[in-house]
């Protein structure tokens, strides 16, 4: 399974590649590539070979080739479901989801 810095590596390339095609026309998408790796990089995968999650909730997701997903882990269950159907493919890695901000009031 590749690490956090192995995908963020492969983003940077990712990001210099559009760059060198698009110029600066995708700056706004490079710059949300860039905070997405950064936040990740704070956060530890959990590969489900290791463990799965213990209660019902939503989780990110990694299915490996660059996807992820918002899953919701139904512990009695056994399985992600990603609001349609039940994956049809079983996540690589999970890990819970950041807390949302706080709002005003």
């Amino acid at each position: 399974m590749k690490t956090v810095e192995d995908c963020r590596i492969e983003c940077e390339g990712l990001i210099e590649q559009m760059e060198r095609v698009y110029g600066s026309e995708l700056d706004s998408v490079a710059d949300v590539m860039r905070t997405m790796m950064s936040q990740l990089a704070q956060r530890e995968w959990i590969s489900v070979e290791d463990r799965l999650p213990e209660s019902e909730g939503h989780y990110l997701c990694w299915f490996g080739n660059r996807s992820y997903d918002v899953v919701l882990w139904t512990p009695n269950r056994k399985n992600f479901f990603n609001g349609w159907d039940v994956a049809m493919y079983e996540p690589r890695a999970w890990q819970p989801l950041p807390e949302p901000p706080k709002e005003d009031g």
